[in-house]
């Protein structure tokens, strides 16, 4: 069984379909990277997963458990955790009060305090700005920032919003090296990503979305070589 299976999601808002017909799977230990356009929908696909947009029809099935009616809260719990898109730090916090709220929901708070001393020392470029407020971070300390946020969760499924969006070629690839870093055992990931090809070059498996429907599907290095992929999304 597959850790996240979704069939045939659909989403509206209002008369406008954002998700028509979104169909993909995450097994356990891989990275799945979604590519497209602009407006492809693949945020409202992570949004609805992370329930907090509710779906018109399909299903998504994770860990064994339909997703449909559980609240935002309860997912994070079962351990599916999402890093939206524009970084969304509490600027006018700190940053280690950033990563404790990433755990929010955790009772073992003495292992918390632990795993974010040992965050800091995995990103060094936040460990000296343990006590800085976010807001004074850069745009790529930031993106660091919400995704040690995002494992202090202690997700089994991590979804990653466009991690790469707004960031200079240099913090890009350091962006990317962490994605690479977090895939494991114990955790997943599920990457939405206009770089399709960083995004590609590390997935085991990827999907295309256009118009709000999935349309190809195949390992990273697949779609790298479809002709139709790198001529629309490569521009190769």
């Amino acid at each position: 069984m597959a850790l996240l299976d979704v069939r045939h999601l659909a989403v509206s808002y209002g008369a406008i379909e954002a998700v028509r017909d979104a169909s993909l799977a995450v097994e356990a230990g891989e990275i799945v990277a979604v590519i497209g356009a602009n407006g492809a929908g693949k945020s409202t696909l992570l949004s609805c997963l992370s329930g907090l947009v509710r779906p018109r029809a399909g299903t998504a099935v994770y860990a064994g458990r339909s997703l449909a009616g559980m609240r935002p809260p309860e997912i994070v719990g079962a351990g599916l955790v999402q890093v939206p898109e524009g970084r969304e730090v509490f600027a006018r916090m700190t940053v280690e009060e950033n990563l404790d709220l990433g755990a929010w929901r955790r009772k073992d708070r003495s292992q918390v305090a632990r795993e974010i001393d040992e965050m800091l020392q995995r990103f060094p470029i936040l460990a000296g700005r343990r006590d800085e407020l976010a807001g004074n971070l850069s745009g790529g300390e930031q993106q660091i920032l919400a995704v040690a946020r995002g494992l202090l969760a202690a997700p089994r499924l991590l979804l990653l919003d466009e991690p790469s969006l707004g960031l200079s070629p240099k913090l890009v690839d350091q962006v990317f090296e962490i994605v690479d870093g977090i895939r494991s055992e114990t955790t997943s990931v599920l990457l939405v990503e206009q770089n399709a090809l960083q995004a590609l070059a590390r997935a085991d498996r990827a999907y295309v979305m256009e118009s709000g429907t999935t349309t190809l599907a195949g390992t990273g290095k697949e779609l790298l070589g479809n002709p139709e992929v790198r001529l629309a999304y490569l521009g190769l």
